[in-house]
């Protein structure tokens, strides 16, 4: 999870101090074919986090876990994980269930855990030290728990991102 916690902890602070119609999550967006995509257009103005990011960022983690477990070539392990020539249910790629994946990583509350301690880290780093400046320890727990429940709900729960949409 540690490939999202700076993001999502640097995203809420910005948005908990700055414009009201700033958001901390999204858009989503489309892709421009269906048979050969090229171009993924987000549907607004971005967040710090938009949906690719965090798909990406949920994918780095089951991907790492992965290769924690053992070596595995990098070729090997994308084909495994994209691909539908695996044993996957109904010819799924596991990516497909990457929320479920990533939910039984890391919980709403470790997640919640790992946002702080960035932001914590964060607080003694030049040039980040300047947004975390006039920030308490309670509004860290707090900004981290906002975080890390609106990143669970939006993209890991049951509910979880829309897939992706063709222009």
């Amino acid at each position: 999870a540690v490939t999202i916690t700076e993001a999502l902890g640097t995203s809420f602070l910005l948005v908990q101090g700055g414009d009201n119609n700033a958001t901390a999550l999204g858009p989503g967006g489309c892709w421009d074919d269906v048979e050969n995509p090229q171009n993924y257009t987000l549907r607004g103005p971005p967040s710090p986090v938009p949906d690719p990011v965090a798909i990406g960022a949920m994918d780095g983690a089951v991907l790492g876990a992965q290769l924690a477990r053992g070596p595995l070539s990098v070729a090997e392990l994308l084909r495994g994980y994209y691909g539908t020539r695996n044993g996957s249910e109904v010819g799924r790629p596991p990516s497909s269930y990457r929320r479920r994946a990533f939910r039984a990583l890391v919980g709403q509350g470790q997640l919640e855990k790992e946002v702080a301690a960035v932001l914590e880290l964060l607080r003694t780093l030049s040039p980040t030290s300047e947004l975390l400046r006039d920030v308490g320890t309670q509004e860290v727990v707090a900004v981290a728990r906002r975080a890390a429940r609106e990143f669970s709900e939006r993209y890991v729960g049951t509910g979880g991102v829309a897939s992706p949409k063709w222009g």
